[in-house]
């Protein structure tokens, strides 16, 4: 059965008060080629009294404070890099409403949706720079959902959820946000060139982004038990003396799987990256509250194996340790990174159907935004990546209680061998 959205005129959300007119630029971080895109994700709520006048209003007031979300990204005609127009122009804001419950399209659980994305996300406006769009959609049986496209450049997921909380804070009745937005990018000093290349790692100039394979990779979806997730935790400990996190042992268990799935030559590199998070290494440079910043504050971490050793089941927990002491020693890294040392860049991958990227979403407070009904049931990340293998840590959708690893990964010939692989790991029913 198929169901329809019925979507209002696309509205221009500006700041609810005056607000200043200026030019701001974006830090080193926050200018990477990369990023120049706009993170989708659709939240699921279970109830809600009139939830798309209550956002609005709520969102134009957050605007205020932060001021250059309303903004446009611009590239300056002489450095050639992007920076932020705050002109108050707006957000884009959608109301929307579905003819269905959300019961009728399974709450939005499981790939593919039920439901076509582009139903509950925003269109992307015909205008240039746009930093936020926002859809809201109610469903018959009062829940509904909530789809953003938020700027990259302009947030980190901490960053994000920040600015989504604070949405949040002011639809409960609060009269600003708890934490105060700081922009302060300038403060981040910009990488230093290293003279000396390696050719055998991957570096991009500013405004580049390389030219990569695309492929036709197959969501997967799964929800692993906690007890699983603490008997593999238990399991390493035993066997080395040592802590690990959840996301070491998940993220090195995924890599494993894919890697096995792939039955790539034993001799073949494979990688695994994932984002950290260097807030901490950056607090001396921002003004207090340091918790207020909003860029982007990650820095990738890369590793590299042969694909014999990670897919052998009996070398697991020397993956896990990979992964572990790739997290160690977070400040001297990232200082490394920024003065251009070649021993933090990614290394070049000859077959980028041998990367797997990692995000744990469940640390960085998105799956708290409440805008007075309760918190989100699910979140869906929608975005459609082709070139690089993804893989999200998510929270189980409620009430189930565990972890959703949700992959974007691996390609049709190959899929049948993941699931076997990933069922091994007690999913959760």
């Amino acid at each position: 059965m198929s169901f329809t959205v019925t979507k209002m005129a696309p509205e221009l959300l500006v700041p609810a008060e005056p607000t200043p007119n200026c030019v701001l630029p974006l830090s080193f971080l926050d200018r990477s080629p990369c990023l120049r895109y706009h993170v989708e994700l659709i939240f699921v709520y279970d109830r809600g009294i009139g939830p798309a006048d209550v956002i609005r209003k709520a969102a134009s007031k957050v605007l205020v404070p932060y001021y250059p979300v309303a903004g446009r990204i611009v590239v300056n005609s002489d450095t050639g890099e992007p920076e932020v127009v705050c002109s108050g122009e707006g957000a884009v804001f959608v109301e929307a409403y579905a003819d269905c419950s959300l019961g009728d399209v399974k709450f939005l659980d499981g790939l593919p949706l039920a439901m076509h994305k582009d139903e509950l996300l925003p269109k992307e406006s015909n205008e240039d720079g746009v930093i936020f769009l926002v859809q809201v959609t109610q469903f018959k049986c009062g829940g509904f959902t909530v789809g953003i496209k938020t700027m990259h450049a302009i947030f980190d997921g901490v960053g994000a959820s920040q600015f989504m909380n604070a949405i949040g804070e002011l639809a409960k009745g609060h009269q600003q946000p708890t934490v105060k937005p700081i922009w302060s990018r300038d403060a981040i000093p910009n990488r230093q060139a290293n003279p000396n290349p390696n050719p055998n790692q991957l570096s991009l100039p500013p405004g580049a982004l390389p030219s990569l394979p695309a492929f036709q990779f197959q969501h997967y979806i799964i929800d692993i038990s906690p007890d699983y997730v603490s008997q593999l935790k238990d399991e390493y400990t035993a066997a080395t003396g040592r802590k690990c996190t959840e996301f070491d042992v998940l993220a090195a268990k995924v890599w494993q799987c894919r890697t096995r799935a792939i039955c790539f030559d034993k001799d073949v590199h494979v990688h695994l990256s994932f984002p950290v998070n260097v807030r901490a290494e950056l607090r001396h440079l921002l003004p207090p509250p340091e918790g207020g910043y909003y860029g982007n504050c990650i820095q990738p971490r890369y590793l590299k194996a042969r694909s014999e050793r990670v897919a052998d089941a009996a070398l697991l927990f020397e993956v896990v340790d990979a992964i572990a002491a790739a997290k160690e020693d977070a400040t001297a890294k990232f200082w490394r990174w920024m003065k251009g040392d070649q021993r933090e860049e990614r290394p070049a991958a000859a077959d980028t159907y041998t990367v797997l990227n990692v995000s744990d979403w469940r640390r960085v407070g998105i799956f708290h935004v409440d805008y007075g009904w309760g918190k989100p049931r699910s979140i869906v990340p929608t975005n459609d990546e082709k070139h690089i293998g993804s893989c999200f840590l998510l929270n189980s959708p409620a009430p189930k209680k565990g972890v959703r690893i949700m992959t974007n990964c691996i390609v049709k010939e190959h899929y049948e061998a993941f699931d076997r692989e990933m069922k091994k790991m007690a999913p959760l029913m």
